[in-house]
């Protein structure tokens, strides 16, 4: 596994959530030369579960930057979040965003009904939307919610896949750009955050092509442009 970009300034990422999403995204970011700490109610247990996968594939340097704490301590230690829990669990484990210091957030969710067919929120607004009224301080940022965990793990198609992203703030979009390129994908500025709606319905069409054509998680968006005549 190598990445396919590197930063000359290491950032501290916490990844609440470990889950194939958290799993497939980590070692990406550990081999550009970041830390990341996995969040959870049960470090240790996961710790014990996960760590000896994780770190395969490696350099010694890059697994030294991996560490586990509970979801408070590691939002409390974190420059950049990424929102990788369930729907149910999100506000609740993003309460230490309220010390009121400003972060990064990546919302990875995709707020499904169980049978695919709609969302358990109001189609008008998204988990985004929802999240930054409850957590005024930090930018959101939409991303990594497009394509399957093991397309995030193994981003490599013919060509490489689109990954669209969207958040009011545009620093704080350009920075989630990089980590995205970092995860082998083409960053797609979609704006601010009104396309965070837009983008949960583009996956629900996602999932829907890729159950009628049995193509399982197999499968990536690409958006092509060309040069105006």
């Amino acid at each position: 596994m190598c990445s396919a970009w590197e930063s000359e300034i290491a950032v501290d990422i916490g990844i609440l959530g470990t889950g194939r999403v958290a799993q497939a995204l980590a070692p990406h970011w550990l081999l550009g030369g970041h830390r990341v700490c996995f969040g959870s109610r049960d470090p240790d247990t996961r710790r014990a579960a996960l760590e000896s996968s994780l770190i395969q594939g490696l350099g010694a340097e890059a697994a030294a930057g991996l560490s586990w704490r509970p979801v408070d301590r590691c939002v409390e230690g974190s420059e950049i979040v990424v929102v990788a829990v369930p729907w149910d669990a999100a506000l609740a484990s993003l309460e230490q965003l309220r010390d009121g210091r400003r972060r990064i957030v990546i919302d990875c969710i995709n707020p499904l009904r169980p049978d695919l067919k709609g969302k358990v929120i109001d189609d008008a607004t998204s988990t985004l939307r929802v999240l930054q009224d409850h957590f005024t301080a930090s930018d959101f940022v939409k991303a990594f919610n497009s394509a399957s965990s093991a397309v995030m793990a193994d981003s490599h198609f013919d060509q490489v896949p689109s990954m669209p992203i969207c958040g009011d703030n545009e620093v704080a979009r350009q920075r989630v750009a990089e980590l995205v390129a970092a995860a082998g994908f083409e960053p797609i500025d979609c704006g601010d955050s009104l396309a965070a709606t837009w983008l949960e319905a583009v996956t629900l069409l996602t999932i829907r092509m890729a159950i009628q054509n049995r193509w399982k998680g197999d499968c990536a968006v690409k958006w092509e442009r060309r040069e105006s005549r």
